[in-house]
């Protein structure tokens, strides 16, 4: 009788570790994964885009608007978009419409970011950066135009 005992009070033991075991590595396997979803976005705010999903945003957003925020559009830029340097982009923020995604990329990525926390700062609702910036998108083969 005392043996049946240890050998149930030893499988109540095991089968409460293998519980543990599989709780624990849930919640860090969900840890993780929110933790991957959320390495694209800074500050919950915009969203850093390769440049794969920039390309098709570009080819299947409605209404997307491309924002070149540098000071080197005239030499080259993303095809169709418009030029709003990253220095006079606050006072001319009402030429944005804010309910429009918007696609922000420069020479630099700190640049790009600056640009879309202030797009996100002043209320527009759907901002990304182009990770890879101007010369990544030239260096893939995207279109351009001067």
């Amino acid at each position: 009788m005392k043996q049946l005992l240890i050998i149930v009070v030893v499988a109540i033991v095991i089968l409460i570790g293998v519980a543990l075991y599989f709780y624990f590595n849930q919640n860090s396997s969900d840890t993780n994964q929110t933790q991957t979803a959320n390495q694209t976005f800074i500050d919950d705010s915009y969203q850093l885009t390769d440049i794969v999903t920039a390309k098709a945003l570009i080819d299947y957003a409605e209404n997307l608007v491309i924002v070149d925020v540098s000071e080197l559009y005239d030499q080259g830029h993303i095809a169709g978009a418009i030029n709003i340097p990253l220095t006079d982009l606050e006072s001319r923020i009402s030429q944005l419409e804010i309910t429009k995604p918007h696609l922000v990329y420069c020479h630099s990525l700190a640049a790009a970011k600056q640009a879309a926390q202030i797009l996100i700062d002043n209320q527009v609702e759907s901002v990304y950066v182009l990770e890879g910036n101007y010369q990544g998108w030239v260096d893939s083969g995207g279109i351009t135009e001067i």
